[in-house]
């Protein structure tokens, strides 16, 4: 979630959505590929809460047991982030653009 990047190029707006996956469960991590992927996790988590907090609005959709993996599950996930903006539509509506802007 590049907001900073976003920022620095004049974006006077910033919609995040957080659709990141929580930190894996010890009983998760007995495969190298669980490691891994909580390594990565957390290389990465300082970076994505210093630009959550740039952004404007954040969306979070409850992704429940989806992962970046979940290649198939695009509908669902899909209907997860309409739920997330509908949640925050009182809060997106100011960025609302009028007729022929």
């Amino acid at each position: 979630m590049p907001a900073d990047v976003a920022k620095h190029m004049g974006a006077g707006v910033i919609i995040a959505v957080n659709a990141g996956t929580p930190l894996r469960a010890r009983k998760d991590l007995q495969s190298m590929v669980g490691i891994l992927d909580q390594t990565s996790s957390l290389a990465s988590a300082g970076n994505v809460r210093k630009n959550l907090l740039l952004a404007d609005v954040v969306l979070t959709p409850e992704l429940g047991e989806y992962t970046a993996a979940s290649f198939t599950a695009g509908e669902a996930l899909a209907r997860a982030g309409y739920a997330a903006a509908a949640a925050h539509e009182s809060e997106l509506r100011r960025f609302e653009l009028g007729q022929g802007e």
